[in-house]
């Protein structure tokens, strides 16, 4: 059981990644423009909420990954934005 939960747990914690290091990614390449760093932004907070509601229906816990992901983006988008 115990193994069971610590799977969910990774799967989870790599879903939210790759949406992170998308996001750092473009970012890096398109960042400088304020237009496409708007649109990045609402775009990973968007799909961070789609994959948080997904878990939830297939009764997986993964808020604090969904809040950790979604204040990491923030933070990222709050420092490029004061640049």
């Amino acid at each position: 059981m115990k193994e069971k939960v610590m799977n969910e747990n990774e799967y989870c914690r790599r879903e939210y990644k790759r949406i992170y290091d998308s996001f750092l990614f473009s970012m890096k390449l398109f960042g400088s423009h304020p237009v496409y760093r708007e649109k990045l932004y609402l775009n990973a907070l968007n799909k961070l909420e789609q994959v948080s509601k997904k878990h939830l229906k297939s009764g997986l816990v993964s808020g604090r990954f969904y809040i950790f992901y979604k204040q990491e983006v923030d933070n990222v988008h709050n420092t490029i934005a004061i640049v």
